[in-house]
């Protein structure tokens, strides 16, 4: 990639010409660029703590079996990498999750592969990995969320550590909504994450992402990118863009589609040559990033059979949008309404274009067949809204703190509200972490059975009774499984049937083996003797506590 250097001058300049206007309703709103507040360390790792509190408690739910992977899509993303190094060609990976030999080599992630690296070449511990770049990336989140507060809040709110908290905890009313709702109807028996989807996991808001390494560094570039190009810093601002859309389809054609749409009104506006440059150079980014999801990968059948699966009805219901959004909605709402001069402003009119794609992306199912409309929540509809709302918020907070004693209370418990929903959050998932219930366990004849197969048996299409280990094998060695993910495993459903039956009796059924299948792994429990009298199994000889391997006749 050739270097991209700033096109002079006018880039570097500040994007406000003149602050917002005084307004005795909300108060007055200075330039956020008189004063950059400095980073506060004891700030960002307080911030952290409901979400960090997670992989703390899976950790300490069992410490002997405790894999550091907490969550079923993180085993995910260090099997693609091990594939682009183990069955790829060390850029491009194949489908780890497709046992096939023939699995086209067609994906290319570069975070992805970093963790390959990491685990295959270097020999990290693919849980340990996961788990310290989620201390790691949690506390870089929260910095340069830090820094996207103090470049489009006004100076008084920059410089609020209430601010920044209420940003980082921040969410709706879903669970209080939740709790009203069920009292009222006489309902004791409250599950308090119903409203938010997928017990929380689809991250409405934008604090929650501190909870995944992934959806922490995706974020972190993206509000990179905001303030970059917020600034006119462009040349920094594609770099951020770049990145982002070489790791993730989703974030990253919400990021392109965003900057582009900017840069187009930005030349309307402004009508500079230098603009028209940089959106060339997004426009031929956006343009590469359909053209490889549109029309490359699709060409290949292997991908297209997988997109099918993918193309689900993940929508958000309005009984979630509503209370998710509508505290930050209300609050944005109020700022514009009591300050319109606000809306001359390069930060707010950045924010509502931001605010307009993530909506038509996470909406986009009331349109057109959607495709998973969820995965462009992820704080990226709450985060504008939040930034937009949070100088009309701390100026009411601190008119109403002076004025008596039950002004406070009624603060402090719309404050209260205001953080409910990440406070439950971390507290139920936390729970459900240390009971085990979430999470991924391994005791020491697992981890002996997945070393021995690596060192023995690469390659190999693998078949456990267990689900779990079958989901593991190619996070953890270099291994084809038979069955594994459940949306990326051709024909998962399928496959899962097969493996059901057999194990489903005493005795493993000999007859419903896969074909494919050139390793078994079965428990010393169960009776093998099917496998003995059959002339295509071999027992490899090699058990330990739990399990026993068998080998297909012929196979390596």
């Amino acid at each position: 990639m050739s270097d991209i250097l700033p096109n002079g001058p006018q880039d570097l300049m500040p994007c406000h010409t003149a602050s917002e206007s005084t307004n005795q309703t909300i108060g007055p709103e200075k330039d956020q660029n008189e004063t950059v507040p400095g980073l506060r360390p004891w700030l960002i790792c307080l911030s952290v703590l409901p979400f960090l509190a997670i992989p703390v408690a899976h950790l300490l739910s069992d410490t002997g079996t405790a894999t550091g992977l907490f969550h079923y899509e993180l085993p995910y993303y260090v099997a693609n990498g091990r594939a682009a190094l183990e069955r790829g060609n060390g850029v491009f990976y194949p489908n780890p999750f497709d046992p096939s030999a023939d699995a086209p080599a067609i994906y290319v992630h570069w975070l992805p592969e970093m963790l390959g690296i990491a685990t295959s070449e270097i020999g990290a511990d693919p849980g340990e990995l996961i788990v310290w770049l989620t201390f790691a990336m949690a506390l870089v989140f929260a910095a340069v969320t830090q820094r996207l507060a103090a470049a489009c809040l006004p100076v008084e709110s920059a410089n609020s550590c209430v601010a920044f908290l209420a940003i980082m905890w921040g969410g709706g009313v879903l669970v209080t909504g939740n709790a009203v709702t069920s009292l009222l109807v006489g309902d004791l028996n409250i599950d308090l994450l119903a409203l938010d989807p997928g017990n929380g996991m689809w991250f409405l808001n934008w604090g929650r992402n501190a909870l995944f390494p992934t959806e922490a560094l995706y974020h972190s570039l993206t509000a990179c990118c905001w303030i970059t190009e917020i600034r006119r810093r462009r040349a920094a601002a594609n770099i951020f863009l770049l990145l982002l859309a070489t790791t993730h389809p989703w974030s990253g054609l919400e990021l392109l589609l965003t900057i582009n749409l900017w840069r187009t009104i930005d030349i309307l506006r402004t009508r500079q040559r230098t603009a028209v440059i940089q959106l060339c150079v997004s426009l031929t980014v956006l343009t590469a990033f359909l053209v490889y999801y549109r029309i490359l990968l699709p060409s290949f059948e292997q991908h297209a059979a997988l997109q099918r699966v993918w193309e689900l009805d993940w929508s958000l219901q309005w009984s979630s949008a509503l209370p998710a959004w509508g505290l930050v909605a209300l609050a944005t709402v109020y700022r514009l309404w009591t300050n319109p001069s606000a809306i001359r402003t390069t930060t707010v009119q950045f924010l509502l274009c931001v605010l307009l794609v993530s909506v038509g992306l996470s909406l986009h199912d009331r349109l057109m067949k959607p495709v998973q409309p969820l995965h462009f929540t992820r704080g990226y509809v709450w985060m504008p809204l939040c930034l937009l709302g949070i100088p009309a918020l701390t100026a009411v907070v601190r008119r109403w703190w002076t004025r008596s004693v039950w002004s406070r209370i009624a603060v402090c418990s719309l404050g209260l509200i205001f953080v409910s929903d990440n406070l439950v959050f971390g507290t139920i998932q936390s729970w459900r972490q240390y009971q085990r219930e979430d999470g991924f366990h391994l005791n020491v004849h697992d981890r002996a059975l997945l070393i021995e197969l690596h060192e023995k048996h690469a390659e190999a299409v693998v078949l456990t009774e267990s689900e779990t280990l079958n989901y593991l094998l190619p996070t953890y060695a270099n291994l084809r499984p038979w069955l594994g993910h459940k949306f990326n495993t051709p024909e998962y459903p399928m496959r899962r049937a097969v493996m059901q039956r057999c194990f489903a009796g005493a005795s493993v059924s000999v007859s419903d083996i896969p074909s494919d299948v050139t390793l078994l792994c079965v428990r010393p429990t169960r009776d093998c003797h099917p496998l003995t009298e059959s002339a295509l199994w071999l027992d490899c000889g090699a058990r330990n506590g739990e399990w026993s391997i068998w080998l297909k006749v012929g196979a390596k």
